[in-house]
């Protein structure tokens, strides 16, 4: 998956959210978004995700560009190659560790012995097997991230989004995660994740992007967290 933003800018009525950010994000790449909250980081994730439009510029996913007049068709399409992960976990009280993990498969279709053999696989590969029919309300924040990134996995993603997913965390698990989402990046999907942890993210040597006051401000290829 190819991510490029030309110029784009976004508003909310009065309110300026992003201001002529441009940048290309290549296959496989792992690349941080840095800034100080309310500088726009959140916003840029849900236009790459066509949860809002950009205002203004222009924003194509594999060739797609996404804007208003994209057909519905075609923006489900694209959501399903990108996994999501989120601060506050957006899991199912009411369901299991493994019908939240299934949920998007029930979504896109995949039933029976693939649904399963999906769920199972990256219950694995995210080391919570063990915790499969326990609900979200039993685990702890380790675990619940862990039930995120899986069900973030499950669609076989080319991209994972990650909005703050160590937010929440304290330093051992948030390593943990951080782990996990190397050796995924290492296997071929790009990651793009938003954070406030400059400790992992000076430590990481990956590309940092930072947003400030909704404008890119720098773009380092290997890049250390600035303070503001």
């Amino acid at each position: 998956m190819k991510l490029f933003l030309k110029n784009v800018g976004k508003t909310y009525g009065e309110e300026v959210a992003l201001v002529d950010v441009s940048f290309l994000i290549k296959p496989g790449e792992f690349v941080f978004v840095t800034g100080p909250s309310g500088a726009g980081k959140s916003t840029l994730i849900k236009i790459i995700l066509g949860e809002t439009f950009a205002t203004s510029g222009k924003v194509k996913i594999d060739g797609l560009v996404i804007n208003r007049k994209v057909k519905q068709k075609d923006l489900t399409a694209n959501r399903r190659k990108i996994g999501v992960i989120f601060q506050d976990f957006q899991l199912i009280d009411e369901c299991t560790v493994e019908e939240n993990v299934g949920a998007p498969l029930d979504i896109i279709g995949v039933k029976g012995k693939e649904k399963g053999d999906r769920v199972k696989e990256v219950l694995e590969k995210t080391g919570i097997m063990s915790k499969r029919s326990l609900f979200p309300s039993q685990l702890s924040g380790g675990e619940l991230q862990r039930v995120c990134l899986a069900r973030a996995l499950v669609v076989k993603p080319d991209a994972l989004l990650a909005d703050e997913p160590t937010g929440n965390l304290d330093p051992k698990t948030s390593w943990e995660l951080m782990g996990l989402l190397k050796k995924i990046n290492e296997e071929g999907t790009m990651v793009v994740m938003a954070t406030h942890n400059s400790d992992i993210v000076d430590s990481m040597g990956k590309r940092v992007i930072k947003i400030e006051d909704g404008k890119l401000v720098s773009d380092k290829k290997k890049g250390k967290y600035e303070k503001d």
